[in-house]
């Protein structure tokens, strides 16, 4: 038992627990080993799939919600705790995508196991959807209206889980998947172990995490329509933001 046993802290990747493409401060690792040495859990809940976030070599002790929760995947055993592959009727929302947008220049990548996707127009799409089992959609587009417009047209014509994942980015996953759902996952994994969920991030697909987490602290750096999910505000994710949060865990509480 340590200081902070009992807390779990989940927190996203790109933006939040890193300053540039993979990059990961000194200041945040030393705290985040500081933070497990003394009981605490740490992991990480992205949009990344399980193999990206192994390459990164962040230190965890605790399975990961990858995958915007199509994935909950525990390292230490390598073994998948959790997977939610998308359906038929969800899967097919690629073609209507294409249909309907078919003047603006996207790609439309299918994820499949761990690192493996795939993408259109490189491959036609009845070849991406027959190829394997699918978790994720990921359609990148040029501007962030065009994001934004597929994300509401995929909201009116489905019950998919469909958020932003980045400015230009839409990410499609089953209904009921998310990294929300993830923790929720991880709270029944751990039982009585966990009194404490924290879940930090800075973008749209961190909503329902920070939405079901104990206590949702978002990034300085995040927009603004995503702060107004957060219990407390942590500094920029270029300022080093898991160590504030961890040298701080008194302020970053809701009693």
């Amino acid at each position: 038992m340590g200081k902070y046993s009992g807390i779990l802290i989940c927190s996203d990747i790109d933006g939040t627990l890193t300053y540039e493409t993979g990059k990961i401060s000194l200041e945040n690792l030393e705290a985040i080993n500081r933070f497990m040495k003394e009981g605490g859990l740490f992991t990480i809940s992205s949009g990344r799939t399980p193999g990206f976030i192994r390459n990164l070599n962040i230190p965890i002790n605790a399975p990961v919600i990858s995958t915007n929760g199509a994935f909950v995947y525990d390292y230490e055993n390598e073994k998948y705790l959790s997977s939610s592959p998308m359906t038929k009727p969800y899967i097919n929302l690629a073609d209507k995508i294409r249909g309907k947008f078919s003047e603006k220049q996207i790609r439309i990548r299918f994820i499949y196991e761990d690192s493996w996707d795939l993408s259109w127009p490189e491959y036609p799409l009845e070849f991406l959807k027959s190829r394997a089992t699918v978790y994720k959609l990921a359609i990148h587009t040029q501007t962030e209206k065009e994001a934004i417009e597929i994300r509401d047209y995929v909201k009116r014509i489905s019950t998919a889980s469909v958020v932003r994942g980045w400015e230009t980015g839409v990410e499609i996953t089953e209904p009921d998947i998310s990294k929300g759902s993830g923790l929720i996952f991880l709270k029944n994994y751990f039982k009585n172990e966990i009194k404490t969920t924290i879940a930090v991030g800075n973008f749209e697909n961190d909503v329902p995490i920070l939405k079901t987490a104990d206590v949702s602290v978002v990034v300085d750096n995040a927009p603004d329509d995503i702060k107004k999910y957060a219990d407390k505000i942590a500094p920029a994710n270029t300022e080093h933001a898991i160590r504030f949060i961890i040298d701080n865990l008194d302020l970053f509480s809701k009693h």
